[in-house]
């Protein structure tokens, strides 16, 4: 997928997101210079849901959020 592709896919994910929560994590990732991670599920989706209820409370637990800026869309 080419990078011009994947940018115009986000930016209309993003559509869905709740403004202060994407845009905090955009902030944070400027500021810290931290990659920005986007998960874009939704609660009809059980893989989604298992993403975001199960896996990433274990990676965060890990530590392995705490180089990104997060945020979640439900779309």
């Amino acid at each position: 997928m080419s990078s011009l592709a994947l940018i115009a896919m986000l930016q209309i994910s993003t559509l869905g997101a709740q403004e202060t929560d994407y845009a905090l994590a955009y902030r944070q990732s400027m500021e810290t210079g931290h990659p920005l991670v986007v998960l874009v599920g939704a609660t009809w989706c059980p893989a989604c849901v298992q993403m975001k209820e199960s896996i990433l409370p274990e990676v965060a637990k890990a530590g392995g959020m705490n180089q990104v800026a997060f945020a979640y869309v439900d779309f």
